[in-house]
């Protein structure tokens, strides 16, 4: 019972870690390779906008997979298989936040991170895992 509830939590944190590698790495990119960096005069705004960003996706984000996956805990998936979700999510999930922030505000981001997260894991647990053996 404790294996398969350290399994759970090693795989959400996978997740969310994969989830907010590929964010932050969207995010630098558009913003400051495509539009050039912060505005002048606002460069502590836009980084502490930032990280609040990035790492309220990383704690909510696994806060859902850990829900997705207990859910899903009759169900083995791969690592390998985790990342590619988490990928999935993380290239889907900066757009979806800006959107979120613009239509709802921090509820919006909220609840997107959590449900995103919840609906994919178990989906994905489910999908692309395998059912594990009764003892």
């Amino acid at each position: 019972m404790l294996f398969a509830f350290r399994a759970i939590v090693l795989r959400s944190l996978l997740f969310a870690l994969t989830v907010t590698a590929v964010s932050l790495a969207v995010d630098l990119l558009v913003s400051l390779g495509v539009q050039g960096g912060p505005p002048p005069g606002r460069t502590r705004e836009f980084f502490v906008f930032r990280s609040a960003l990035h790492g309220a996706t990383f704690v909510l984000t696994a806060a859902g997979a850990l829900a997705g996956f207990a859910l899903m805990r009759r169900y083995r998936i791969s690592v390998r298989r985790v990342t590619a979700l988490g990928v999935v999510v993380g290239l889907l999930t900066l757009a979806a936040l800006l959107t979120a922030m613009r239509l709802g505000g921090f509820r919006a981001m909220a609840a997107w991170l959590l449900v995103a997260s919840i609906v994919v894991s178990s989906a994905g647990a489910r999908l692309l895992g395998q059912r594990a053996q009764q003892p």
